[in-house]
């Protein structure tokens, strides 16, 4: 197989339609998922630029204000990417007003993470190269997920945000496997 592109077909109305497998859709958009960047060899991806897509997980201002460190997560796996914006990137004071929740599209260069417990983290700090795009504002007092975990009758009641907890995201990931 190769190079060469996997497709899927449906029938629809007796006509044979050719459509791309989702793992070709996702890489003619640049855009890696974030199990796919922590699983890579870090010869592969240290000091690449890379985009990556999500939902903020936490969002924390540091520094005086001079940069911010979030922690991006698309639900292809439990584990997030840390991601660290300075404040010369163009947007940053826009940022200072997003909550957990909102939605990005971040380009950066991947390095290796100085901190324990996580293997790499997206830098931002040149803005010729790197950039980031909000997709879904979320103000703080509007998500009411927070990175602790959650009992399934609070679930219940926020059924909208279900698929963004860890629990329903890991079932989910386990029924697309089988």
């Amino acid at each position: 197989m190769g190079s060469q592109t996997m497709r899927h077909f449906t029938t629809t109305d007796d006509n044979l339609v050719s459509r791309p497998k989702l793992q070709d859709r996702y890489t003619f958009t640049g855009r890696k998922r974030v199990n796919e960047v922590l699983k890579s060899e870090e010869s592969e991806v240290v000091g690449q630029v890379l985009t990556v897509c999500g939902w903020a997980r936490t969002i924390r201002h540091a520094g005086k204000g001079t940069f911010s460190f979030l922690e991006i997560n698309d639900g292809s796996t439990v584990e997030n990417v840390q991601v660290i914006i300075d404040q010369n990137v163009h947007g940053f004071e826009e940022l200072k007003q997003e909550g957990v929740g909102t939605s990005f599209k971040i380009t950066g260069t991947l390095v290796k993470s100085p901190k324990k417990g996580q293997k790499y983290e997206l830098v931002l700090n040149d803005n010729d190269e790197h950039n980031f795009k909000i997709f879904g504002s979320s103000p703080q007092s509007d998500y009411p997920l927070a990175k602790k975990k959650h009992s399934l009758e609070y679930l219940r009641d926020i059924q909208h945000l279900r698929p963004r907890s860890n629990t329903i995201g890991v079932v989910s990931r386990i029924r697309n496997t089988i």
